[in-house]
């Protein structure tokens, strides 16, 4: 008998689940210092996205290359990181032109977000915002919980 090479079709899975494969193959293949699960909380997944093909392949995959249409950047819906990227652009610059600066540089700092690009945001986004209301504009730095707030592709 002669095996055709076709693989059954995967199980189903659910967003959670692809995230707990990607972040298991990433931190096995390439751990880095930022938290993979704290990054992917809040990425949502397209509903067009092959979650259970995926989740088959990255735990079968070797380490070096992810399989293909299956990195955060390819599942993600990015419809409400780009929005809250975009809503603290805006809290950003009524602070940055409230502390006397230029509407024009703003924009310029805000373009550096890659907002268009965003997939997911931190837990911490509320936090920021509601930190960033209160901010000096002696302040030295943003508040620690506007660190790494918006992951891009």
């Amino acid at each position: 008998m002669f095996a055709l090479g076709c693989e059954s079709p995967a199980p189903p899975a659910t967003c959670d689940e692809w995230k707990e494969a990607y972040c298991r193959k990433r931190d096995a293949c390439a751990p880095g210092p930022v938290d993979c699960a704290e990054t992917l909380r809040n990425l949502a997944c397209a509903a067009e996205a092959p979650l259970g093909e995926c989740v088959r392949d990255l735990d079968a995959a070797a380490c070096g290359a992810l399989p293909l249409g299956c990195d955060a950047e390819d599942i993600a819906d990015p419809t409400e990181a780009i929005e809250k990227c975009n809503a603290f652009g805006d809290v950003y610059c009524a602070w940055f032109v409230a502390c006397g600066e230029t509407a024009a540089a703003c924009e310029a700092n805000v373009a550096s977000l890659r907002c268009p690009e965003a997939i997911a945001f931190r837990d911490s986004y509320d936090l920021c915002l509601d930190e960033m209301s209160y901010l000096s504009c002696f302040a030295p730095s943003l508040p620690a919980s506007c660190d790494a707030l918006i992951k891009t592709q």
